[in-house]
């Protein structure tokens, strides 16, 4: 059962720091790092992961020898934290690709994965917004980020309850096959039909193919990006 051990901060710099501190010194599969509150979170493209502190849920798992899930532990832990949001408040979760968790266009969640594959070991973290009110956010991320007290407009479970409900979902997801993550990750996709932009180029989501990379419609033909960073153009 992923979860266990844990290790829970106060307070901590990152939480996927310390899981890869752990890993490196061997920690087991399933180890699980938790802070009330981050200093240096992090997302994806280096960017600050900003949460009250015990508003959010922020959490490392150290993951080992997943297999053929390797590769895809980015769809299956995205699904995994639609899975657990929709079973803790009355939302519906989509996901921007490659692993935004979105509510009505905004973001509720977001997944970093670090490790060294090549060493049969990863780090997954997961920011998940569960308290969150609007007037609590940045100005900046005000009318982008969301949490489940937010899109819901009622109470809702607590930090712990939401993590109960992902380490499950979890779970979960990394014993289905690639095939079954894909599929799963489809019936969610956020982008499809939409016209997107990156660095490089503009065009219309057409959706993932089998390998979990995002496939793009341009003038000049189709694109596929299997790394990168996209939006939604205006």
């Amino acid at each position: 059962m992923i979860g266990s051990p844990r290790v829970h901060l106060d307070v901590t710099d990152s939480t996927n720091e310390r899981a890869k501190q752990l890993a490196l010194e061997g920690a087991a599969h399933g180890t699980l790092v938790t802070a009330d509150e981050q200093t240096a979170g992090r997302g994806r493209q280096g960017r600050q992961w900003l949460a009250p502190p015990g508003k959010a849920l922020l959490m490392s798992l150290v993951l080992r020898d997943l297999g053929a899930v390797q590769s895809y532990l980015p769809l299956a832990a995205a699904l995994a934290a639609c899975d657990a949001a929709e079973e803790s408040a009355p939302v519906r979760c989509a996901i921007k690709w490659p692993n935004d968790v979105w509510i009505d266009g905004k973001k509720l969640a977001g997944i970093l994965v670090e490790g060294r594959p090549q060493d049969g070991w990863a780090v997954l973290g997961i920011g998940l917004n569960v308290a969150t009110t609007e007037d609590e956010f940045p100005d900046e991320l005000r009318g982008i980020a969301t949490s489940l007290a937010a899109a819901s407009g009622a109470d809702t479970s607590s930090t712990e309850d939401v993590l109960e409900s992902l380490l499950r979902a979890l779970e979960a997801r990394l014993a289905d096959d690639p095939g079954q993550i894909v599929a799963a990750w489809r019936t969610r996709d956020a982008l499809r039909g939409q016209t997107v932009r990156w660095q490089g180029g503009e065009g219309k989501a057409t959706g993932i193919d089998d390998s979990g990379a995002l496939l793009v419609e341009t003038p000049s033909g189709r694109v596929t990006l299997d790394a990168g960073e996209v939006h939604l153009s205006p």
